[in-house]
């Protein structure tokens, strides 16, 4: 195996973080979309989409990760527009879900 170095972008945890979301994000853009599994999708969905809504940061689309955190599924996430065309990813979920999103 090949030796690599990766610098992951900071991450945000915690009851009111919804509300940081513009003051967080907007250093990295202005486009984002949500990468997660269903259920944790549609628990944020309404916090997220409130959050940005008198912000200049626009959710793009919601994309369910799959079921598993692999290369493929990665890649698969890697060929949606929406993906390509956001300058953030808001990982939503448990782990598979945000390690698939990192």
């Amino acid at each position: 195996m090949e030796n690599y170095s990766i610098l992951i972008p900071d991450y945000s945890v915690g009851p009111d973080v919804y509300e940081k979301v513009p003051e967080y994000c907007s250093r990295y853009g202005k486009t984002a979309v949500v990468i997660g599994g269903k259920k944790a999708m549609a628990a944020a969905k309404n916090k997220l989409d409130a959050a940005v809504a008198s912000s200049d940061l626009t959710i793009l689309s919601y994309v369910w990760f799959g079921t598993e955190c692999t290369f493929e599924a990665a890649e698969r996430l890697q060929e949606i527009p929406d993906v390509r065309r956001a300058d953030m990813i808001f990982a939503v979920g448990g782990g598979k879900a945000v390690d698939t999103a990192k």
